[in-house]
């Protein structure tokens, strides 16, 4: 559920930035001659390029949890020696 909520949210935030920066009409890109929607294109370049970035919160979110685990699992083989 994790991951959803992060793919999904990384995404928007792409689609919002893409589309507020195509507004700023700074963009020194080239876009292909038969482009018929700019804005469209831009917005989706900026979803795709932040699809990046989500797959690494997603690694980062997973090697923290996996740490964590890892800990509470260790705790529990030294709780159970003791009895």
């Amino acid at each position: 559920m994790i991951t959803v909520f992060i793919a999904f949210a990384t995404g928007l935030i792409g689609l919002s930035i893409g589309l507020f920066s195509f507004s700023d009409a700074n963009l020194n890109w080239r876009f292909p001659a038969n482009l018929l929607d700019l804005e469209s294109f831009v917005a989706l370049e900026f979803t795709h390029n932040f699809s990046y970035l989500a797959g690494l919160i997603g690694l980062i979110v997973a090697l923290l949890f996996t740490r964590s685990m890892r800990k509470n699992i260790l705790q529990e083989l030294i709780l159970f020696e003791k009895h």
